[in-house]
């Protein structure tokens, strides 16, 4: 075994920050010593174009790998999203540490969101990004409905897309959440990170709107085994089976669409209280890919009743959006609950009844939404609002508070309180801000109630309550969001249904004849 071994890396801020990052693990793991030697790439020489418009492929890779197999360097690190699948013969994948952050992060210009404009200006290089938030970000934002999102081309290193945000007519650019996540965590590169972040508002956009690329947020470890055999063991140190395994579940179901950085598709695999969630969203063959598949989760998940029962209930108030045959929550009446204070710190909005307590913009440090109809709601309200639990459970929401670079952003750790309904409790700060009161059914009410053969609750607290007054209903199909109240569900054994969230409902209210 050597006395110190040699990294290849690129030169960015960011690629040397997440080395340093490995190797100072690594030497408290192992004992070795480690110096860097950086190496300029394609991709990081060529910035006046997107990716996919130069010829060739292999951009952030190639000299990496020539350094590698001529034994110039011992081992590399990349961004494991910029590895191909077809990797050189001789260089082997040795470690895939876990996974940070993986989602997509949007900065905007806090000064944009006081201009009423036509067109608001997104600097990405992504096909993926493009045509996602092309489609959907005007949805996220608290501008005009009317207004455009166009996207210009921007590539360059993290700091410098940033730079350029700040001193050009751009209004924001979406970034990998990881890559800032990595400048937070160094003393040298978060000082500059903090630099570059004022003025700017920050939103980790949601996986089902905005799924990031396969494998973002992982890095790839590669060596020779030719060279360095040893090299395997010190690296199983860091290495992350979990994250291989998802990441991996990504890729594959990546290159079943052809592989390659021209693609527009973005491809998410997410652990969740129910199972393992694979998103894909984008566009690919002139065609719109908007699909969420339980890849591994509960054998019975059955939906077929939402679809074809004679009647379904849906634990919602009757909307614009109505389907043939279903009946709504017409019963249970919510109204606002008197505040004694002002509400304080990062507040988690859990439902639309909630809104009515936001009443001052200007005291509000952040604002988080339990899902994504609720986020819609907030931004029409004039709120910015800075992430979502994605209808996933608030544990979404809570992984946040290991985020360095939220704390920069909020320039403290995260104060969760929760804003819910009187009578719900969390394991978090929660405050009431509305009261819940079931009034009587009418006979014709009962009535159709008794004929749904399938119920979608909101609530466990809504399920007992209609469960009171029509005891039959317990003996029906039901069905919930895989949050809160999944886990009431089961906790009091009673046999429920999740559905993925209101997209997936909705499908299935919609194929109902």
């Amino acid at each position: 075994m050597k006395s110190k071994y040699t990294l290849g890396t690129r030169g960015s801020l960011l690629a040397l920050t997440q080395s340093k990052i490995l190797l100072k693990e690594l030497s408290e793991k192992t004992g070795l010593d480690f110096e860097i030697k950086t190496i300029k790439t394609q991709g990081d020489l060529v910035t006046d174009k997107p990716l996919w418009q130069i010829d060739g492929k292999d951009f952030f890779t190639k000299e990496l790998d020539r350094a590698l197999l001529a034994g110039e360097v011992d081992f590399v690190i990349h961004s494991y999203k910029d590895l191909g699948s077809d990797r050189p013969e001789g260089i082997k994948l040795a470690a895939i540490p876990p996974r940070l952050f993986p989602n997509d992060v949007l900065l905007f210009k806090k000064q944009s969101l006081t201009e009423d404009k036509k067109v608001y200006l997104i600097g990405t290089s992504s096909p993926r990004r493009i045509v996602n938030i092309e489609d959907s970000l005007i949805d996220f934002l608290p501008i005009p409905s009317s207004s455009k999102i166009k996207c210009e081309n921007l590539r360059g290193n993290v700091n410098t897309r940033i730079e350029k945000l700040k001193n050009t007519n751009l209004d924001g650019i979406v970034l990998a959440m990881a890559g800032l996540e990595r400048l937070a965590r160094r003393e040298d590169s978060k000082k500059t990170l903090i630099s570059l972040l004022k003025d700017l508002n920050l939103s980790i956009l949601p996986q089902s709107i905005f799924p990031s690329s396969s494998s973002q947020g992982a890095l790839g470890v590669e060596y020779c085994p030719k060279h360095n055999p040893e090299l395997k063991e010190v690296f199983n140190k860091v290495h992350c089976q979990e994250t291989a395994d998802l990441v991996g579940m990504e890729r594959k179901s990546f290159s079943k669409y052809g592989g390659g950085c021209h693609l527009a598709i973005g491809i998410h695999v997410k652990k969740t209280n129910i199972g393992l969630v694979e998103i894909h969203k984008g566009f690919h063959n002139n065609v719109s890919i908007n699909k969420r598949i339980l890849v591994e989760g509960p054998l019975n998940r059955d939906l077929k009743p939402l679809e074809e029962s004679s009647k379904v209930f849906l634990g919602l108030p009757e909307t614009n959006e109505t389907y043939s045959n279903t009946l709504y929550d017409q019963a249970l009446k919510k109204t606002n609950y008197p505040l004694a204070d002002q509400l304080s710190g990062d507040l988690i909005v859990t439902s639309k009844y909630c809104m009515s307590s936001l009443d001052n913009k200007e005291n509000q440090v952040s604002i988080w939404s339990s899902g994504i109809f609720t986020w819609k709601r907030l931004v029409k309200q004039g709120f910015w609002v800075t992430g979502s639990a994605d209808s996933f459970g608030l544990e979404e929401i809570y992984q946040f508070e290991k985020s360095e670079l939220l704390k920069i952003h909020l320039d403290r750790s995260p104060q969760w309180n929760i804003l819910t309904a009187k009578g719900v409790k969390y394991s978090k700060k929660h405050t009431a801000v509305y009261q819940r009161q079931m009034e009587n059914l009418s006979l014709e009410e009962e009535k159709e109630l008794k004929q749904a053969e399938a119920f979608y609750w909101t609530s466990f607290y809504q399920y007992q309550e209609y469960s009171k007054k029509l005891p039959s209903i317990r003996n029906k199909k039901h069905f919930c969001g895989i949050g809160k109240t999944f886990n009431q569900f089961n906790e009091n054994s009673i046999e429920v249904t999740p559905v993925i969230n209101m997209q997936e409902l909705k499908d299935c209210l919609r194929k109902r004849k």
